[in-house]
């Protein structure tokens, strides 16, 4: 808590101000478009850090993770749901063909040399 408070001590100070600015509207000694108005100034030119902009602009993760994880249907094979090839491949095979699926993690695995 004491890191994110540091990071954002520079919003504080105004948020502060537009706490008391909304008060006083509730109060009835500002008008509160006027609150609207610099409420909106302050969202849109806030000021941010370098790497925080960076991480907004490019779309950057807050963590990695170095596992990764495949999911491995083990239902009967005649329950499993499977993928079929794309269509122009489909069209592409002979008419007696069955082949439709397309090769998926376990048969892959089996037919391994």
């Amino acid at each position: 808590m004491c890191i994110v408070s540091y990071i954002s001590k520079g919003q504080r100070g105004m948020s502060n101000l537009m706490q008391r600015a909304t008060k006083e509207a509730r109060d009835g000694n500002l008008d509160i478009g006027r609150v609207r108005h610099i409420g909106n100034k302050f969202s849109n030119h806030v000021e941010i850090s370098a790497q925080e902009a960076v991480h907004l602009v490019l779309r950057m993760s807050l963590r990695k993770a170095t596992r990764q994880f495949v999911f491995t249907n083990t239902s009967p094979p005649e329950a499993r749901t499977v993928l079929l090839k794309p269509l122009r491949v489909i069209q592409e095979l002979p008419e007696d063909s069955t082949e439709v699926e397309c090769i998926g993690l376990i048969k892959k695995y089996a037919a391994r040399p």
